[in-house]
């Protein structure tokens, strides 16, 4: 298994240093001919006003022209085609092994998600308004006995400022799902309470808030149900203190791979639904099990990166106590 692993990592390093070779020699094509040109046409006689010279500068500049098109596509179709096996080597050789020395039952898809109906149906968003959708890295499994699904998710909406309509992201992130049937409620939100302040995401109505005992809990978080006993019933002391624990563990980036979801300083909202027998979890900012293919793979560092990403589910099911509850 560990060679097979090493073999695998050979062959994303030598696709990376052909992509990378590929945009160097690119780079190359653009800039190194123009003082070619340029001396060309300092050093070609002029006959007839010029009219030679500037045919034979203007041939060599549409051959230049034509060989650079030429160039940069095939070249950007080989780095296309290498990121897509960089990308099916990384989720199908290192998640495989790795997901499922963590859970049972592994069901892992990298290129699938849900539908658009299936992520409204959990009622963390409303949906309405949406401009795109996109879903991938499906993942669902089994941790001592608890099962959990979990995907990476992408809509926008459409919004009017003026007269100026555009498209706004809503929501990037993941969203989790665990069974939570040792506790079964109509609805229980939490979520950010600085959201309903300001942008609302949630759409949580101030009519539907119910402030909870816990004044600290009540600073960071605002907790939405129409029915205040389904929210203490599921909010006891120890609950409120773990998703304390899970907002202050998650709320700032951890991981420093490169991409856009691991700023420094970066903070990330993270809200919780209870609906009947399930409990969500939204985190935005965090992509799944994903890389910076612009460095060198090093196998037990990315083990260690996905290692970090599963470990956001294992501790909700430790931190909630949904084991055995």
């Amino acid at each position: 298994m560990e060679t097979h692993i090493y073999e695998v990592v050979g062959r994303m390093n030598a696709l990376r240093k052909q992509s990378n070779g590929l945009g160097c020699g690119m780079a190359l094509l653009f800039f190194v001919p123009i003082p070619f040109i340029f001396l060309l046409s300092m050093i070609l006689p002029s006959d007839d006003g010029g009219a030679s010279r500037s045919l034979i500068i203007a041939g060599v500049f549409l051959v230049y022209m034509i060989i650079v098109v030429i160039g940069t596509t095939i070249a950007g179709r080989i780095q296309k085609n290498n990121q897509k096996e960089l990308k099916r080597l990384y989720k199908e050789t290192f998640m495989k092994g790795i997901l499922e020395e963590y859970f049972e039952d592994v069901d892992y898809r990298w290129e699938t998600g849900i539908s658009q109906y299936q992520f409204f149906d959990t009622g963390i968003f409303e949906e309405y308004k949406i401009s795109s959708y996109h879903s991938e890295d499906y993942l669902s499994g089994v941790y001592k006995g608890v099962s959990f699904k979990q995907v990476d998710v992408e809509f926008t909406r459409r919004e009017t400022t003026g007269d100026h309509p555009k498209d706004v992201t809503v929501f990037s992130g993941r969203l989790f799902e665990f069974d939570d049937s040792f506790k079964q409620v109509q609805s229980v939100k939490v979520v950010p309470e600085i959201e309903v302040r300001a942008e609302n995401r949630f759409q949580i109505e101030r009519q539907d808030i119910v402030k909870m005992e816990n004044m600290e809990f009540n600073k960071v978080f605002a907790v939405a149900s129409a029915s205040p006993q389904e929210a203490f019933y599921v909010l006891t002391p120890q609950v409120m203190e773990r998703l304390m624990d899970i907002h202050n563990r998650y709320k700032k980036s951890e991981l420093d791979d490169g991409s856009r979801n691991n700023i420094e300083g970066l903070y990330r909202t993270i809200a919780f639904h209870f609906k009947q027998d399930k409990l969500y979890v939204v985190i935005d900012h965090m992509d799944s099990f994903d890389s910076n293919f612009l460095k060198e793979v090093d196998y037990p560092t990315e083990k260690e990166k996905i290692r970090k990403h599963i470990q956001v589910i294992i501790d909700v099911i430790e931190m909630l106590k949904l084991i055995n509850a």
